[in-house]
């Protein structure tokens, strides 16, 4: 292993940073502020341990909530180790660490390793089709509680995941008979979800945790593997992640979590300040706190605004905040109220254009609102009223919602679980002749191939497609009630995902194996190129050129993932699924855009820029009405979102409110500045 100097690692730190870094043994708590420097802080930490001795690369694991955090922590760590070192190290998010352990271990979950993982929309899809075609106690369930949409179904049975709830706890809580209805749904959702050898997203951090819990020779397994866990925005933690990580690490292992109560904004995915305020109980008096006093983002007057409001709450840890840029001088924070959000939009309009005008980048402006809808009026005038300004929304449709996309995936997704009869129908779908009918009777053939195939002598079952779907589809001519050109698509379809499928067994670039599965006469990149060459409609043809973009941003993933896995690690169809679907690898959102921000208070976390406009500071807009309706607990949480708005500011902050807001049911008058704006400003008591 290469020497290096763990003493340099300190260089240019504060007291506190060092002492952060160069803690050794046993949990740590690393109450860390905006702008305070906790990446470089952490990067630090794992680096010298490394240097030290203490741990070994292979003993790391770094657990993050998003892919980019993780993704800047691995850069980060290769400018001060090497990548070769790097790579042996585990950082990633909760849920591609979890997907990498039930992988490890997929009998103790009932299922097998090839398994796909479904993403809410295909969740809602499924639910939805329980619903039209429900069983006689789903059929009963629903006369008494009446029809629940999908999405709502959905998002419940997640929340009850993310509780470490069974279908048992959801339909006893409370016994309303919605309760009982959506805990029927999620019983049957179970039963499809074994049948086609699938986990929805929900279901991968808790059925880690219960993993980890329930077997103690998967816990000592990982323990011993991973005996250094950091965890980043650890305020961002729901009960099931701080199962896992309790099973991962125990109550005295060597733990070193940082994040910021004040902070803590997702509430409504169940997380909980709670877990950091309460620390050093949960994880023995051994444990140790250090606070990151200084804040490098921001110039004073953001800071002093921002404190103002947040310590008027009453959960959070409070801690010293040291400004190293000192003051920026008048007009650093200003406050704006409005007859209207058309008046307030065209002022933000002005004013970025006269910042952009003075030689400020486009992408160090930002402008946050509660809610995306409140952005509209903002797009709109960017727009119109002068020179169009280049801007972008942050968290718009993403490319896994877009049709084409989807369909693509799930030509991935059996070729990598022939089983997976819900990625079939969607990739089927697309396929010109199949309709619902034709889809059905592959699925009915190939269930009842597996039925018939212990039956079979040896030299018969040789020749059976049994539940391979698509050994179904290159053997379509053995299903009667198909057409002709039902089953010379069928028999495409099939023949080219089994001749990719043996790319893969012998080992072929990744790169090639997911271009002959997207690829054939007939598959997605080939419909989308016909339509570009003989489509007579323009806005047709332009659609499908943007399409084909997004679908060749699969195989440049494809090509990323081959070098980014480990060396000891074949590449595999189902690895790469994890990689873009569950580690989000063909996110949209390119940090490197160079132009103006738009973004929810929400998407905002993370993000600095020298200008931040944050509009909608209103009573019942932020804070929310729905906070104000239901708890002082709720309030706080706003009050945390209007904090996290705010300190995404370097230089100046604009807040801004207006008398009267469009909203998606029309018009409104508003019920004047948000009790944040005068606590800002000093005002509140």
């Amino acid at each position: 292993m290469p020497h290096w100097d763990s003493s340099t690692l300190l260089d240019g730190l504060t007291s506190s940073q060092q002492a952060a870094v160069t803690h050794q043994h046993g949990p740590l708590l690393l109450v860390a502020g905006p702008g305070s420097g906790k990446t470089h802080t952490m990067t630090r930490r794992i680096a010298w341990l490394i240097a030290s001795g203490l741990a070994k690369p292979s003993e790391i694991l770094a657990l993050t909530f998003t892919r980019a955090a993780a993704g800047e922590m691995r850069s980060r760590l290769i400018g001060l180790l090497d990548n070769h070192t790097v790579k042996q190290l585990r950082a990633g998010t909760f849920h591609s660490v979890a997907v990498q352990i039930l992988r490890d271990r997929p009998a103790d979950i009932g299922r097998a390793p090839e398994f796909t993982i479904y993403d809410q929309e295909d969740t809602r899809r499924i639910i939805r089709r329980l619903q039209q075609n429900p069983t006689p106690h789903v059929e009963a369930l629903t006369a008494q509680a009446g029809t629940i949409e999908p999405p709502e179904v959905v998002a419940q049975i997640g929340l009850a995941k993310s509780r470490m709830w069974t279908a048992d706890d959801l339909e006893s809580d409370g016994e309303h008979p919605q309760r009982c209805l959506i805990a029927g749904l999620w019983r049957e959702l179970e039963y499809v979800l074994q049948g086609n050898n699938a986990l929805d997203f929900d279901d991968l951090i808790n059925n880690t945790a219960l993993l980890l819990r329930d077997h103690d020779d998967v816990r000592q397994q990982y323990r011993r593997r991973w005996s250094w866990i950091l965890v980043d925005e650890f305020q961002d933690t729901n009960p099931a992640q701080a199962e896992m990580l309790l099973g991962l690490c125990g109550r005295d292992g060597n733990l070193s979590v940082v994040g910021d109560v004040d902070q803590a904004i997702f509430g409504f995915r169940l997380a909980d300040p709670k877990y950091m305020l309460e620390f050093s109980r949960r994880f023995g008096d051994t444990s140790r706190a250090i606070v990151l006093e200084e804040n490098f983002r921001s110039c004073e007057e953001v800071v002093a605004t921002a404190q103002r409001s947040i310590e008027h709450n009453t959960a959070r840890l409070p801690k010293p905040v040291v400004v190293t840029r000192g003051a920026a001088g008048d007009g650093a924070v200003t406050f704006h109220r409005f007859a209207g959000d058309t008046d307030e939009a065209g002022w933000i309009a002005a004013m970025i254009r006269n910042c952009l005008a003075a030689g400020i980048e486009p992408n160090e402006i930002m402008v946050i609102a509660r809610v995306r809808n409140a952005l509209r009026q903002i797009e709109q005038a960017l727009t119109l009223g002068g020179a169009p300004v280049p801007y972008r929304m942050l968290g718009g449709i993403g490319l896994f919602e877009r049709k084409e996309m989807r369909e693509a995936i799930a030509h991935l997704k059996v070729l990598a679980n022939a089983t997976d009869g819900e990625a079939f129908i969607t990739a089927a779908s697309a396929m010109d002749d199949l309709g619902p009918v034709a889809i059905g009777a592959v699925l009915a053939h190939a269930a009842a191939a597996s039925e018939q195939l212990d039956m079979l002598d040896d030299q018969d079952a040789t020749q059976a497609v049994s539940g391979d779907l698509l050994r179904c589809c290159a053997r379509a001519d053995l299903i009667p009630s198909l057409t002709g050109p039902q089953r010379a698509a069928l028999m495409r379809f099939g023949r080219a995902l089994l001749e990719a499928r043996d790319d893969l067994f012998a080992e072929r670039s990744i790169v090639t194996v997911v271009n002959k599965a997207l690829g054939f006469p007939g598959g997605p990149v080939h419909r989308l190129e016909e339509t570009v060459a003989t489509s007579p409609d323009p806005k047709k043809r332009d659609t499908a050129n943007k399409a084909l973009s997004d679908l060749r941003s699969i195989t440049d993933a494809a090509g990323a993932y081959a070098k980014e896995i480990s060396e000891d690690e074949p590449p595999s169809i189902g690895g790469f699924l994890d990689h873009i679907l569950v580690d989000d690898a063909l996110n949209d959102d390119n940090e490197d855009d160079q132009r103006v921000l738009l973004a929810s208070g929400h998407k905002s976390k993370g993000l600095e820029a020298r200008v931040v406009f944050v509009i909608g500071c209103e009573e019942g807009t932020l804070p929310h009405y729905r906070a104000l309706e239901s708890s002082p607990k709720e309030v706080e949480e706003e009050r945390r979102l209007f904090y996290v708005a705010a300190t995404r500011a370097k230089d100046r902050l604009a807040l801004c409110c207006a008398d009267e807001r469009t909203t998606p049911r029309g018009r409104r008058r508003t019920d004047g500045p948000s009790r944040f704006l005068q606590e800002a400003a000093g005002l509140a008591a």
